[in-house]
């Protein structure tokens, strides 16, 4: 869960996709306990575990290889930059362990949990025209490219 500084109108919350069990989007005439919004209130409950060890494991992989050059960098004839992600995880829940004399049909204890994790790195390119000072006429030679120095 990302517990960043809670700012108005902010995401409070952001939990790992798998971790969701039931969501719903509150857009209006909402309780009062949801308070003044200029928006919708998103809720959410999640997992927790059950009495068989359950789990699931997720790797998503996108790179330079597989995308396209942008038309800008393709018309300056700029390469593709260099792009890495990598986005993997796990969600696993089960029956706590504890002694015997605790594991009985009146006391029951799970647990859920998950992590996520992101490795990412990338370059850029840009391709600009800055304009020269203005020197009172409009020539083409107010305008300098990346050529030009």
């Amino acid at each position: 869960m990302n517990t960043t500084q809670y700012d108005l109108n902010a995401i409070a919350a952001v939990p790992q996709v798998d971790s969701i069990q039931e969501f719903k989007v509150l857009t209006d005439a909402y309780a009062p306990e949801w308070g003044h919004t200029s928006g919708g209130v998103v809720t959410f409950s999640t997992k927790s575990g059950t009495d068989k060890l359950h789990g699931s494991v997720f790797e998503y992989i996108r790179n330079s290889d597989t995308d396209a050059n942008s038309f800008a960098a393709d018309l300056a004839g700029s390469p593709k930059p260099h792009f890495e992600r990598n986005q993997y995880g796990y969600a696993i829940g089960g029956p706590a362990a504890f002694p015997p004399h605790y594991r009985d049909a009146n006391h029951r204890t799970f647990f859920f949990q998950t992590y996520e994790g992101l490795r990412q790195s990338q370059a850029g390119n840009f391709t600009y025209t800055v304009l020269r000072p203005w020197n009172g006429r409009a020539t083409s030679r107010n305008r300098l490219t990346q050529r030009e120095t």
